[in-house]
Parts: structure tokens; sequence; C-alpha cells
């Protein structure tokens, strides 16, 4: 089904000589894009396209710069070259709105669920609605209706500690969700899981990508994740 290809050295997933000239639409076009911290090389030159929709995986070997590309694509970090265009806007005109640009357009789910372990999970979730057009009860029954999707009404009020690695990932979903995004980056949301949990948590991927069009581009070593993507991208590669 996933269909790999590499996307180092300058190449592009697509053909022509740039991967913005493309005319499909695209949801993340990465076009020759670096990652400089010093002398240190952390990310070489890398293009990527991933179409509206697609579940694409990201492999590559450690250090080979997948989860550099991935904070540079949230906007987290600055490229040193190159451009990244998301929803179709390039993030670095958009410099004095970023934090509302990963508001509304991308949900992000970290390698360690980066939850605030004195809040409850219903509040969790929450946080990201927070400077939105939403009203405190509006933000409860949003938070509370994701919770209940990813299977999770009964833990609620739980803080993280509380809670397994399996639902604390599921509460990190549902946060990432909170918003509607149209792209969801995740770094390794399987990686630390046993085989139950996720199978529980790609089934939700696929189930909100297939319920809302959403894009997904997923950062992964656990072939469980590469089964249910429809594009494998290996970065490191030239």
């Amino acid at each position: 089904m996933s269909d790999q290809r590499s996307a180092t050295s300058g190449s592009s997933t697509t053909s022509g000589s740039s991967v913005i000239a493309e005319e499909t639409t695209a949801a993340i076009v990465v076009d020759h894009v670096e990652r400089r911290f010093g002398s240190t090389l952390a990310l070489a030159d890398t293009s990527l396209r991933v179409e509206a929709g697609e579940f694409v995986v990201l492999r590559g070997p450690s250090g080979c710069g997948k989860s550099t590309l991935l904070h540079c694509i949230a906007a987290l970090d600055t490229p040193t070259a190159g451009t990244i265009e998301v929803a179709g806007r390039n993030i670095a005109h958009h410099r004095s709105q970023l934090s509302r640009f990963r508001r509304d357009e991308i949900g992000i789910v970290f390698q360690l669920h980066n939850l605030v372990p004195r809040l409850s999970a219903l509040q969790n979730v929450q946080l990201p609605m927070f400077g939105t057009h939403l009203g405190r009860r509006q933000r409860v029954v949003r938070a509370e209706e994701l919770l209940e999707q990813v299977g999770l009404t009964a833990t609620m009020g739980h803080a993280p500690p509380e809670m397994s690695g399996g639902e604390r990932q599921r509460v990190a979903i549902a946060r990432a969700l909170a918003n509607h995004p149209s792209v969801l980056l995740a770094d390794e949301p399987t990686g630390s899981l046993d085989d139950d949990s996720a199978a529980l948590v790609l089934a939700l991927l696929q189930k909100f990508r297939d319920e809302s069009g959403m894009t997904i581009l997923a950062v992964s070593h656990d072939a469980r994740l590469d089964r249910a993507a429809d594009r494998i991208v290996t970065v490191g590669v030239s």
C-alpha cells in the first residue's frame, strides 16, 4: 500500500525542478529546506510534498533530521535555508502570526505527549482553545466530545501521572484536534505503546482523517504505523 520514496539532497517527491511548481493541491510543500545549528547540519537539503488528505510517514536513520523537519513544518523552528508552505501559506511570511497559525491550522502530537501533569485530561485538551472565539462552556463541551471520541470518558478528570502511556497518547491526540486542524503532525505517536494501545491510536488517526480530510505527517520507526500510511518517505538517503 505504501509508496516508499526519498526526500533528500534537493530531490523532490514529485517530478519537476521544484516541488512548488506542481499544480495539484498540496497541504505541505517543503522546498530545499536546510537547518544548521552553528557548524552542525541537523537537516540536509530536503524537499517534500504532501497532498491534502494524505497520511505520510517519515522514516530514516537516527539523527537524519526527521524531527527537525517536523518542527520546521510546525513553525516551532526556523529553517536556515529553503521555504515551507502549509495550507497554501508560506510560513516565513507569517512570522508575526505564528501562534495563531499553529493554533488554527496545525495539530501537534509530541513524542513525549507534553501534557501538563497538574491538569486533568479535560483541562489539557482545552488548552489550545484559549484565545479562540470559544467561551468557557464551549471549550469544555468540545474537550468532552473529543475525549469521548478517543474512549476516555471515564478518565476525563484524571491527571497524566494517573494514566497509562496509551491513555496519555490519546489525550495528546484529542488536544491536537481541538481546533479542527487541517494538518496533524505526529512525532513517534505509537513508538512507546504496546500492540493494543498502538492499534487504538492508529484507528483513531485513520478515523479522524477519514471524517475530516485532515492531512497527517508522522515521524516513526514503527512498522505498525507504516502499514496504516498512504506513503512512506525516507529522509537522509541521497
